[in-house]
């Protein structure tokens, strides 16, 4: 803990970068300026002794700032003892350059360091609260600087340039030009070969069955790309990327872009947008297929989805997942005919993956028959859905809502209670510290204190947690009688019979392993008790 002194020899370090905006008077070195002895002033009195270090137009990422290694030798040195910035991003932009100032340079030299923007004081914000301000800024500035780069590419996207560290399959992009793409011939030319294979009937697995028997590298191997190689699957073409191409405008000369956005800032993982959030500019690239061609494709693709969905759909069709690879397990109707010459049917599940690629054995069958998984996945749920009505603790909070309303009351003024008693405790600290600014203690004294309110703040907070944990529960209990899901549930056992609407709405997959052994995930779960 830094301790605290008595006079104070401030340093107030400002900043401006020629990145930051030149117009927006809140960044420039007079405001901060401003603002900082105006702090300092209410805060310390006009007597206070004031060192004033400026880098004007030095970036944050640049570690050699000629006022900040002065100020920084002056610090060694002893001649100053407290630090003052408007804000961190003022000190550094790299949180582990800001973690290395206020956890440890200030730390071992006894520095004072003032954060105006952020409210941190190292003299009062404990150390859990301090390692949390570096990152926390440095989270905002990369979020920040983000959403400045989605805007820049979403403008550009707008106007027709390319804007992807890739170009699409068929294309490259212009070496004069990068927002401009151009044919690459051998690709282009498996793209046409795709397309017409489609159009003349030829089926998605074929296809790709075709291009991995000739040897033709896929995409992400053409392009000398990274991504899959850890896979078993690598190197072979799969029904999405050849169906991601058939739905892809830009074949036709239409750039379409903003196709797909990275889940957050930490993530790489990418999700679909819709397609109307999709930006295609018309007659923004070359075509490699015709318009027309494109045109036929989409609407044969709309008749054979509508045809399959027409065919067959059963009761746990699109629920069913392999646990080896992750793809869907599919249904299909198996015909024979016996020895009596009668033709007999009957619905099969297979992974799909494995269907399509067996020859390369990357997963297994998970052969079975439909109707008896059916049967155990319908078991089950009821299983669950009787546990779930008739939960003991469940009964009891309904046959006794007045009772339960009157708890949740109490427990809401109990933690009432606890708050008010916190800011009590912070009050107090506040006032001894200002009594140790007047001199009327001592700095070992109040940190005793301090240690003392700090203990009894955090008994009051987990105290609060556990009574909040307890109202989670009871409200979900206490709502629970007229839910949708109590409704539903209460409707299967009466009718004990599944519609694909209400399974839907009671479970989110079923996962199926080699062993055939099978796990439900349920909707319903986080209410059980």
């Amino acid at each position: 803990m830094i301790s605290v002194c008595a006079i104070y020899i401030i340093a107030i370090y400002l900043r401006l970068s020629k990145d930051d905006e030149i117009d927006d008077e809140s960044l420039s070195i007079s405001n901060q300026r401003m603002i900082l002895k105006d702090y300092i002033y209410n805060l310390f009195g006009s007597s206070v002794e004031i060192y004033e270090y400026v880098d004007d137009g030095y970036s944050g990422m640049n570690n050699l700032r000629p006022a900040l290694t002065k100020m920084l030798e002056d610090i060694q040195s002893g001649k100053i003892n407290c630090v003052i910035v408007k804000d961190c991003s003022r000190l550094a932009r790299k949180n582990s350059l800001i973690s290395y100032y206020v956890d440890e340079l200030f730390y071992e030299e006894n520095i004072r360091f003032i954060s105006l923007l952020e409210n941190f004081d190292n003299t009062i914000d404990l150390d859990t609260e301090k390692l949390m301000l570096p990152g926390f800024f440095n989270e905002y500035h990369v979020k920040s600087t983000s959403k400045k780069v989605r805007a820049t590419k979403e403008s550009l996207a707008k106007k027709g340039l390319f804007t992807g560290g890739f170009a699409p399959y068929g294309y490259i992009k212009d070496p004069n030009d990068k927002h401009k793409l151009l044919i690459d011939p051998y690709a282009a030319d498996i793209v046409k070969y795709i397309f017409n294979e489609f159009l003349n009937g030829v089926g998605l697995l074929k296809i790709c069955n075709s291009l991995t028997e000739r040897g033709v590298k896929i995409p992400s191997e053409y392009k000398g790309m990274n991504r899959g190689l850890k896979s078993n699957h690598y190197g072979i073409w799969t029904t999405k990327t050849i169906s991601d191409m058939l739905h892809n405008p830009t074949y036709a000369g239409n750039l379409t872009q903003h196709r797909e956005k990275a889940k957050n800032i930490s993530s790489k993982k990418k999700v679909k947008r819709k397609r109307d959030e999709w930006i295609i500019v018309p007659n923004s690239c070359p075509p490699i297929i015709e318009q027309e061609v494109f045109d036929q494709v989409q609407i044969t693709w709309n008749k054979n989805r509508t045809s399959k969905r027409e065919n067959h759909q059963q009761l746990l069709s699109g629920f069913m997942f392999c646990k080896e690879c992750g793809h869907t397990i599919g249904i299909k109707l198996s015909k024979w005919t016996n020895k009596d010459g009668k033709v007999k049917t009957n619905y099969i599940c297979d992974c799909n993956y494995y269907r399509r690629n067996y020859k390369y054995r990357n997963c297994t069958s998970h052969k079975m028959n439909y109707k008896i998984l059916e049967e155990k996945v319908l078991n089950q749920i009821k299983v669950m859905c009787e546990k779930y009505i008739k939960t003991e603790n469940l009964e009891n909070v309904l046959k006794n809502k007045d009772r339960t309303q009157n708890l949740i009351n109490e427990l809401k003024a109990s933690i009432n209670f606890k708050n008010k008693s916190i800011e009590n405790i912070k009050n107090k600290d506040k006032n001894l510290y200002e009594d140790k600014l007047s001199g009327f203690i001592d700095a070992k004294t109040y940190l005793e204190f301090k240690e003392k309110f700090y203990k009894e703040i955090n008994l009051l907070r987990d105290d609060i947690k556990n009574i909040e944990d307890k109202l989670y529960q009871l409200n979900n209990k206490i709502q629970n009688k007229d839910s949708r899901y109590t409704a539903i549930i209460n409707e299967f056992l009466s009718m004990n019979s599944m519609t694909r609407d209400m399974l839907a709405q009671l479970i989110e997959k079923i996962v199926i392993d080699e062993n055939l052994d099978i796990e439900i995930y349920y909707r319903i779960k986080p209410l059980l008790v």
